[in-house]
């Protein structure tokens, strides 16, 4: 059985009817978007366990639910639990801007800007104890895709260099990751 659920809060009563684990606003599950056994949970409800970022996350995007139901059905397809490790990301076209978020900041994480912003080309870089968490680039695909190599190497930056725009982001990101 699938539910799909719209709105603008999410509505915990069918969670909390089945006991599922309520925190805050959402529903807690696994890596791999388990909430108990046999139910997965997916979309604005999902607080779910990033294995990559090592913290629960609930993040409220279509694009972002629509990449777990895919790690859903590739878990029920597998007949088990496959960790959902994919970094969030997505993106929006106002007229002449673009604008792609990859990974998931939080209130604690240092801000690092790099990039133009008078002519609206700049990627603002958001640190954890000198790791990316995410990324937030502003006409600049180049800034926004290396973010999300640093993200997933979950290795530690320069602070200094990742915001000087004379440094090569490609020597950044460590060495074995994809450029």
């Amino acid at each position: 059985m699938v539910l799909l659920a719209v709105g603008i809060e999410p509505n915990l009563e069918l969670p909390k009817a089945l006991n599922l684990p309520i925190e805050g606003p959402g529903v807690r599950t696994d890596e791999a978007l388990k909430a108990a056994e046999g139910v997965y949970v997916a979309g604005d409800i999902a607080l779910h366990q990033h294995p990559l970022l090592g913290r629960a996350i609930r993040v409220e995007h279509w694009e972002v639910a629509k990449g777990q139901g895919r790690g859903i059905a590739t878990s029920i397809a597998a007949g088990s639990s496959t960790p959902y490790a994919k970094v969030p990301y997505f993106w929006s076209d106002q007229y002449e801007v673009n604008l792609e978020y990859r990974g998931n900041a939080s209130g604690q994480d240092q801000a690092v800007w790099r990039g133009d912003r008078d002519s609206l080309r700049f990627s603002v870089f958001y640190l954890r104890d000198g790791v990316v968490d995410a990324v937030l680039s502003m006409n600049d695909k180049a800034g926004g895709e290396a973010g999300a190599r640093l993200i997933e190497s979950r290795q530690k930056v320069d602070a200094k260099a990742l915001g000087d725009s004379k440094v090569d982001l490609a020597e950044l990101v460590p060495a074995g990751k994809p450029g």
